[in-house]
């Protein structure tokens, strides 16, 4: 399950690094990579794009993600297992409690699926990326190599405690 964010989110234009910089690589990178352990993926794309506007310029978003990865050559297929959910056709917290993994940049639902005991891949700079039970990564090397020992070795570092302990701190 990849959690996406508003493509022009502060979070991810301050950000900076290779995966905030471009979610369009990242995203096909974790396309490739489930692909090839024959794995389904599903992107849910921020409810926002769909029906928001940007804050600055009050222009709608129109799906702004959703028509990089059609430009990019990115699109729903079921026959490969790659599913988008532009639309919010689903919820997030259904789509987390059915995921194995959640992998996003720094977006708030990946501390919501740790709160839910889903093993967490964070691609950037979080304000709960270093909680041990969040697996950092920077670079594809070592996002394929955690989402192997996640997906295919069954290794788990969710502590949900600790996730909770966090949440009650923050609130």
């Amino acid at each position: 399950l990849f959690l996406g964010q508003v493509y022009t989110d502060a979070s991810l234009l301050f950000n900076q690094n290779e995966f905030s910089k471009n979610v369009i690589s990242l995203i096909r990178e974790v396309i490739r990579i489930s692909k090839n352990l024959n794995k389904p993926v599903v992107l849910k794309l921020h409810p926002k794009e769909n029906h928001g506007s940007d804050p600055v310029l009050f222009r709608p978003y129109e799906n702004l993600t959703h028509r990089k990865l059609l430009g990019a050559g990115i699109k729903e297929s079921p026959n490969d297992k790659i599913f988008i959910d532009h639309t919010d056709r689903w919820s997030t917290y259904n789509l987390i409690e059915k995921s194995t993994l959640a992998v996003t940049i720094n977006s708030q639902s990946g501390l919501e699926a740790m709160l839910l005991g889903k093993e967490l891949i964070c691609c950037g700079n979080s304000y709960y990326e270093n909680l041990q039970s969040c697996n950092s990564v920077r670079d594809n090397k070592s996002l394929e190599s955690t989402i192997k020992k996640v997906v295919v070795n069954g290794v788990k570092t969710n502590d949900q405690s600790e996730c909770w302990n966090f949440f009650d701190f923050i609130r």
